[in-house]
């Protein structure tokens, strides 16, 4: 990552003999093409900061204790990270609520 910001990449200007959309004015349309351009180059940015960070390996076995006993094996989750889901997977049916009270 990062090799993106040394190259030129930005959208071409255009000339007088440039493709223009109907309905939209030269300048509207570089306008246009500027913020199309800014939002890739912030993204890529964005994803430039993600990139080479990581989960220690051992520090994460450290944490879990998997490196001095089996006690993590007894958890419900056997270990593994827990993560939020958007629905609800209990199994316990819930009678929806509507706009209106009885």
């Amino acid at each position: 990552y990062g090799a993106r910001n040394k190259k030129n990449l930005d959208a071409a200007k255009l000339g007088s003999k440039s493709y223009v959309p109907a309905g939209l004015t030269k300048d509207q349309y570089e306008k246009i093409r500027s913020k199309d351009s800014k939002s890739k180059a912030d993204n890529y940015a964005k994803n430039v900061a993600k990139a080479g960070k990581f989960l220690d390996y051992t520090e994460f076995y450290i944490n879990r204790g998997t490196d001095t006993s089996e006690a993590w094996n007894k958890d419900i989750n056997k270990g593994h990270r827990m993560a939020k889901t958007k629905y609800d997977w209990s199994g316990q049916v819930e009678e929806a609520k509507g706009w209106f009270t009885k």
